[in-house]
């Protein structure tokens, strides 16, 4: 008698840790399976995070010059490692020109693909035919520029600037140590719109190219 019960209990242990076993199997299955999907929404979540932060960057660029142009600051700049209390960037007062994510940016361009570049000479059709101030990011990738223009405008679409011959020359002269552009860009005769509105900020391409873009946020119109 107790020998039976003692294959009972055997058997029992046994049939339990085989129980145990294939749950921990079919856990595994269901986790691996989970996981090729949210590497999937990971990338696209990943795009969005990229082109969110690059817009929101450009929200503190515009905020930066707002509050010395209300202040009645004139002749407002742009330069880093400089002081000042015209200069968005004044180390002690300024705000802080973080580079983009690498990821989002084609580096291979090289410099100053990634850096936050300035113009006076931003010709739009928001206002008179005065060149408008905006603020530049060039070198952005393809996957990123539609993400913002499919959350600024609901299109995917990057428009092209015509006279353009890469991603260079929307900020033609511009540095690291001195992100600043006299490039003039003229909306005029080559609009970048989409339905029906005028942009004052999104993505915008150099014709036939592939991660050529730049990204624009008008700070002034003048």
């Amino acid at each position: 008698m107790k020998n039976l019960n003692l294959q009972k209990k055997n058997g029992f242990s046994i049939l339990a840790i085989i129980l145990v076993i294939v749950a921990v199997i079919v856990a595994i299955g269901v986790w691996a399976l989970s996981g090729k999907t949210n590497t999937s929404n990971s990338g696209d979540s990943s795009v969005s995070i990229m082109a969110s932060t690059i817009v929101n960057d450009s929200s503190s660029f515009k905020l930066a010059y707002d509050t010395l142009n209300i202040a009645g600051v004139s002749n407002i700049i742009f330069m880093p490692n400089q002081a000042g209390q015209n200069n968005m960037l004044d180390p002690v007062n300024g705000i802080t020109s973080s580079k983009a994510n690498p990821k989002s940016i084609n580096s291979d361009l090289g410099e100053p693909m990634g850096t936050w570049v300035y113009s006076k000479n931003f010709g739009t059709t928001l206002g008179p035919s005065n060149p408008d101030t905006a603020i530049l990011l060039p070198g952005v990738k393809d996957g990123v520029c539609k993400a913002i223009n499919k959350t600024l405008f609901g299109s995917d679409t990057i428009p092209e600037y015509g006279p353009a011959t890469g991603a260079n020359f929307f900020v033609n002269g511009a540095t690291v140590a001195n992100p600043n552009t006299t490039q003039a860009i003229d909306f005029s005769s080559a609009g970048v719109q989409m339905n029906s509105l005028t942009w004052d900020m999104g993505c915008i391409r150099s014709p036939g190219s592939t991660d050529q873009n730049v990204f624009f946020k008008v700070l002034k119109i003048n």
